[in-house]
């Protein structure tokens, strides 16, 4: 399996960024590879939401779901369903929000 992680270091407050990835049902306004996006299950977010999201490429879509939420510092995605993306078999994100010398630290797994 692969792994890629990122580190983003943003100049705004921990709470506004975790505000931003906490809006699980817009993920397409974060996310430029993401055209539209929209909750699929009674829940909106938290542990158990769910969302299908359409990409801008080739016309692919997922079904997602969160896997592990701490409100202010973390959550992981895990995508169940994918539609026109050959070769992809499993993929998750964890989201990671910490303060660092007056700077918010985002760690994508």
């Amino acid at each position: 399996m692969t792994t890629i992680s990122r580190e983003i270091e943003i100049n705004v407050s921990k709470e506004s960024v975790w505000n931003a990835i906490a809006k699980f049902r817009d993920i397409y306004h974060a996310c430029p590879g993401v055209l539209t996006s929209h909750v699929t299950s009674e829940q909106q977010d938290g542990v158990g939401a769910t969302r299908h999201c359409e990409f801008a490429m080739m016309g692919a879509s997922a079904e997602e779901k969160v896997t592990a939420w701490k409100e202010g510092e973390s959550l992981s995605i895990e995508v169940y369903e994918f539609y026109k993306l050959p070769g992809i078999k499993s993929m998750s994100n964890d989201f990671k929000v910490r303060s660092e010398n007056g700077k918010t630290i985002v760690l994508v797994l």
